[in-house]
């Protein structure tokens, strides 16, 4: 794997990038699912936050080194952004991984693709682009120059959070209204708080106050009544894919706080859960 190539094409973005063989490479039980088996990827790619600025980290597992080959199909050097292919040449079927890096607002990010069908970082983009979103922007007439600003007349973006104008929305009874909320993906990563959120639907779960651990209804009661080692105060009851709704200001540390002025639906973006991004932010 030649190594020299990749990292100048990150730093054509502006963007450094370490190349690491590890010679122990562990991830967290609770990072992707509960089975110990399935552990140890190929490879992690991740951004990690330094004082002075983002690094790209590229962790290979030691017998997989010689096995993978990294490409970077397309990038846009003004919008900072790169499209990275992982190529498996060796195993029964070519497996690919893709990824969308680059800067947005203040920080380096890495957005998992699996094997979209994208060959540019616009393309990428889009995919990430949840349904509703994409609709929004044909409905309000955007134009494709303007389809990936943070804000238009379609949608507000901050981070993987889409929010979405609906003007004749009016919550009632049924609505669930909150102040100074926080909105998260979950995975550890940091919230985001809403200044006026209400919600309806959904089921609740029980997520773990310090772990990425999320418990239904059933499995929280059956641990209540059966484990005696069980430490209830450390999860609390949340609510799982309710639609939501939100207005006034939005506040992340890593994002330029925004304002909504009245409702707009919240939705997160199409990033596919991969096992090769480690969430760090």
């Amino acid at each position: 794997m030649n190594t020299e190539i990749l990292q100048r094409q990150f730093e054509k973005i502006g963007a450094e990038l370490q190349i690491n063989r590890l010679a122990e490479f562990r991830l967290s039980p609770t990072r992707y699912n509960r089975n110990p088996q399935d552990l140890r990827p190929e490879f992690d790619l991740n951004v990690v936050e330094g004082k002075r600025k983002d690094t790209f980290f590229l962790n290979i597992r030691p017998d997989m080194w010689n096995k993978l080959d990294f490409q970077v199909p397309h990038l846009d050097v003004p919008d900072r952004h790169l499209l990275l292919v992982s190529r498996q040449p060796a195993a029964p079927r070519v497996r690919k991984e893709k990824f969308l890096c680059g800067h947005d607002e203040r920080h380096w990010f890495v957005a998992g693709l699996k094997d979209a069908r994208v060959v540019t970082t616009r393309e990428a983009k889009e995919f990430l682009k949840p349904e509703s979103a994409r609709f929004a922007q044909l409905a309000s007439g955007v134009s494709a120059k303007n389809w990936h600003k943070r804000h238009n007349a379609g949608f507000v973006r901050q981070g993987e959070w889409f929010f979405i104008p609906r003007p004749d929305f009016q919550p009632d009874k049924k609505f669930l209204g909150f102040r100074n909320e926080p909105i998260s993906r979950g995975a550890g990563s940091k919230s985001h708080i809403v200044e006026e959120l209400v919600r309806s639907g959904g089921t609740t779960v029980y997520a773990h106050r310090y772990k990425n651990i999320i418990l239904s209804e059933a499995e929280y009661f059956e641990k209540l009544g059966k484990d005696p080692g069980f430490k209830r105060h450390e999860y609390t009851a949340r609510n799982m894919n309710p639609r939501v709704f939100v207005r006034g200001t939005v506040r992340h540390p890593d994002h330029y706080t925004i304002t909504l002025r009245g409702w707009h639906e919240v939705i997160m973006n199409n990033e596919p859960a991969s096992k090769f991004v480690a969430f760090l932010d």
